[in-house]
């Protein structure tokens, strides 16, 4: 099996072809022996081999892979924490060299999130001589990461993108499509944006920023008289999904995370202490009361 991978990975031939008035033009012939092909069903697991090694050694720092989306993430409690937090920003720089993969320093940014109002000063990382970018803002995933976490960026664009789509919906009306299957469009191109990622954000978007998303959700069920979810209503719904799905899988991060009550065969789970609103309104505390309350 190795060898049929080795074969499959190396000197795999590719060249370039353009029609130009009913006349074919082909570039030479170049063969690769890197990367794998795009789409391929082995590439998954290439790619997690290949990249098996790299890896944190502190708990506190872990390193997220996602293809070329790879961020580092510490979490800073102490002056060791910050060091150590270099370090594996040090071992990520020697590791893409050692494997012959370059960075895009014009790309790679850092967002501190720090609440804290005093002693809040932070030192710049330091790539290859270059000083990385600070930024308030950054897209990751889909998903629009502010410094302050209040998610206003994420939700402004949810909105543009669903008063786009609005204008759709009332041409559908317009031209007397069926209310189901105009329910069946909203559901399908307007909640899907709603709904992607809604158990990181959802939580703790500002209620201006929640009003107008619902205002644009009533405008949809004015048009169709079909009762739709709201925006919070939408966010119980995913989060105690996902908790459920937590509970039966041992080997995600959380399930240990979700402890009981003390008495026997009780099925009551233990709210995390919480100090602040911004936790409180998260997604962990919000699946476990979720999870009662159906209980």
């Amino acid at each position: 099996m190795i060898s049929w991978i080795l074969k499959f990975l190396t000197k795999r031939p590719q060249y370039v072809r353009l029609r130009n008035n009913n006349v074919d033009i082909s570039s030479t012939i170049l063969f690769t022996s890197t990367g794998a092909p795009q789409g391929c069903v082995l590439s998954p697991l290439l790619f997690t081999s290949y990249t098996s090694d790299c890896r944190s050694a502190y708990t506190s720092i872990p390193i997220i892979k996602f293809a070329d989306d790879t961020s580092i993430q510490g979490l800073i409690s102490c002056h060791t924490d910050l060091m150590n937090y270099f370090t594996t920003i040090r071992h990520f720089v020697t590791w893409c060299d050692k494997h012959f993969l370059s960075l895009n320093l014009i790309k790679t940014q850092e967002m501190i999130i720090d609440f804290r109002t005093k002693d809040n000063t932070h030192e710049s990382v330091l790539i290859k001589c270059k000083n990385i970018t600070i930024t308030d803002i950054y897209k990751y995933l889909g998903v629009f990461f502010d410094n302050h976490l209040n998610w206003h960026k994420q939700s402004s664009v949810v909105t543009s993108k669903m008063n786009q789509r609005l204008y759709f919906i009332r041409k559908l009306n317009e031209f007397h499509i069926d209310h189901t299957i105009i329910n069946l469009f909203y559901s399908s191109t307007m909640e899907s944006i709603v709904s992607f990622c809604l158990i990181a954000w959802g939580g703790n978007i500002t209620c201006n920023d929640e009003n107008k998303i619902n205002s644009i959700i009533n405008k949809v069920q004015k048009i169709t008289n079909i009762p739709l979810l709201k925006l919070k209503e939408i966010f119980v719904h995913l989060v105690k999904k996902k908790i459920i799905q937590i509970k039966v899988n041992s080997q995600h991060p959380l399930y240990r995370e979700i402890r009981y009550s003390s008495r026997q065969s009780s099925t009551i789970v233990l709210y995390p202490k919480i100090r602040t609103e911004r936790y409180r309104n998260s997604f962990l505390p919000s699946a476990l009361r979720a999870l009662n309350n159906q209980l």
